[in-house]
């Protein structure tokens, strides 16, 4: 009973510290915002006048929620975007809208243009990866096993940065960005991998992966879990998909070939290193 009545009270506790951090960094992201928009000249604020004590501060906050000079951008275009459609907004309506919908994603339209150039070559990677995913189930026997989910979570707001996602039974896959707007892919392996799509198969992904962010994406991509539990992961989102409209559950169909050679040469994709 004494451990019950523990584990209860250690949940709640965890609960408690989670969103005390969530509240924190709510307030700071939208001081943050708040203190950009009054520099530029876009609001007034009785308590909040832009001088160098002001800017010092807000630039401690800045570097504490690791975010960049280009932040203030992204907080300006938003602001204006929202004025289009409604000059008379007011500006707690804005905070919680623009905290709810912000995604580290907007960041990366104002990165230097060798990490743009290094985000294309990120997305393509992970497409790439998804590919070999979807070909190696066409040569599985088990329907489950041949089924997969893409999410797209830029229009969720479960986190800053994840991007989109494709969830299997066996792995799981997602392409993210950071608050430097820097992408990057992570992966995760279900610890039954090997007896799900066998040994030559789980090598065949993990070398592709590897091959396709071979260079300078190699400290772009990481290794989520090799002793993930996928299977449950990937059952507990195919029943949200029946209420979320950013999921989409496919279904491979099983390829006629049955040869070893067949399968491990049509999982090359070479065309999409070129």
């Amino acid at each position: 009973m004494f451990k019950s009545l523990f584990n209860r009270t250690k949940k709640t506790q965890e609960k408690s510290n989670t969103q005390e951090k969530f509240n924190e960094h709510k307030h700071y992201f939208s001081l943050l915002v708040k203190s950009y928009l009054v520099k530029n000249g876009f609001i007034q604020e009785e308590n909040l006048t832009w001088n160098s004590e002001v800017e010092e501060n807000i630039k401690r906050i800045q570097s504490a929620l690791s975010f960049e000079d280009n932040i203030e951008w992204v907080i300006i275009e938003e602001w204006n975007l929202v004025l289009k459609e409604n000059r008379n907004i007011i500006i707690e309506t804005f905070l919680e809208t623009f905290y709810n919908k912000f995604h580290n994603y907007k960041i990366s339209k104002y990165a230097p243009d060798y990490v743009q150039e290094r985000n294309i070559k990120i997305e393509k990677a992970y497409d790439s990866s998804i590919e070999t995913i979807t070909r190696i189930q066409g040569w599985l026997d088990d329907k489950l096993l041949r089924s997969r989910i893409e999410s797209d979570t830029l229009s969720t707001n479960e986190n800053f940065s994840t991007i989109k996602m494709c969830s299997t039974p066996f792995c799981i896959i997602s392409l993210g960005s950071d608050t430097l707007g820097r992408y990057s892919i992570v992966y995760s392996l279900d610890h039954r991998i090997i007896q799900m799509i066998s040994n030559d198969f789980t090598s065949t992904l993990i070398r592709r992966i590897y091959e396709f962010t071979s260079g300078e994406m190699e400290s772009f991509v990481a290794i989520g879990s090799l002793y993930e539990d996928c299977l449950t992961s990937f059952n507990n989102l195919l029943k949200r998909t029946e209420i979320e409209t950013n999921h989409k559950v496919i279904n491979k169909e099983r390829n006629k070939e049955k040869s070893i050679e067949d399968m491990l040469s049509k999982i090359e994709l070479k065309d999409n290193l070129d």
